[in-house]
């Protein structure tokens, strides 16, 4: 995510916007749902008091805009082959993701962005037209999206279906499908393995899971004999059977494993299981997170 809590003006100097109501929403609504340590996943303080409370470090705040490449790089660099582009907050679009973020349900992680098209939004936008060449969101105007190198209509945008070419290293393929390549930028769109076929990027079907040899499998249940934890449903191996991982405040298995939801640390003289945020947390924190890129 780039969202700086300071942009430059239309010189692309200086000029400090505030993104308060983003923030404050999303740390209020975050605590509401019982998820303030969450924030540490992400690198952000979790909040005592929602009360000047800051994404901190996750906003950069570059002065002189954001930097636009003549297609030798991506981000920031020097010379001749780099101009600085303005930027500017988008109030409107803030106080809009604001709203929807005051709106969620704690027990609603659905996709990020508004159903309607029409209604999308940036809150940093640049300089740069439709039809207009961009590296980063952040280039494109207003009611503009970034795709695949253009700032374009975000109604003509579509995520790469089955069988669609998709960019390796940038570009996300639609739901239950994997960007296959051979390591290039290029690679098609597929859907992902199941038992038996090769793995895609280490990635199988839901239920199946990567062997060692690169073929998906069907991992072992709890009781059954392996001899790894990759083997096991609960990736959890301890003595030639899958077994589930120590929970909580148990101390920690081999290899320093923990039951889902707790991770293992060094506490005095031992290594115990302590829980992290649950996966709803960093679910509920990641899809608020994202209306700031996508709404």
């Amino acid at each position: 995510m780039i969202v700086p809590a300071a942009c430059g003006g239309p010189d692309g100097q200086g000029e400090i916007v505030s993104l308060r109501p983003f923030e404050q929403a999303l740390c209020e609504k975050v605590v509401e749902c019982g998820c303030g340590e969450a924030f540490a996943a992400f690198g952000a303080a979790a909040p005592l008091d929602c009360e000047g409370w800051t994404l901190g470090d996750l906003l950069p705040t570059p002065d002189d805009g954001y930097y636009y490449g003549d297609g030798y790089g991506y981000g920031y660099g020097d010379g001749d082959s780099y101009e600085a582009l303005p930027a500017s907050i988008d109030e409107q679009c803030v106080e809009r993701i604001a709203r929807r973020i005051d709106g969620v349900d704690c027990d609603m992680f659905f996709a990020s962005g508004p159903e309607d098209c029409r209604e999308y939004c940036s809150p940093v936008i640049g300089p740069r037209l439709e039809g207009q060449g961009c590296l980063a969101q952040e280039h494109c105007g207003r009611g503009l999206r970034c795709h695949r190198g253009v700032c374009a209509d975000p109604c003509a945008v579509q995520p790469p279906a089955e069988g669609d070419p998709c960019e390796s290293f940038s570009s996300q393929c639609g739901d239950d499908l994997v960007c296959a390549s051979d390591e290039s930028e290029w690679g098609i769109c597929a859907a992902l393995p199941g038992v038996g076929a090769p793995c895609i990027d280490g990635r199988c079907v839901a239920g199946a899971s990567c062997g060692d040899d690169g073929v998906c499998f069907e991992p072992a249940a709890d009781g059954e004999p392996c001899s790894g934890h990759r083997q096991c449903a609960s990736r959890y191996c301890p003595a030639g059977f899958c077994a589930s991982a120590p929970a909580p405040n148990q101390p920690c298995g081999a290899n320093d494993a923990c039951a889902p939801g707790s991770e293992c640390v060094f506490e005095g003289d031992r290594e115990v299981c302590r829980s992290t945020a649950p996966k709803e947390c960093l679910a509920l924190l990641e899809t608020l997170l994202e209306f700031a890129d996508s709404y």
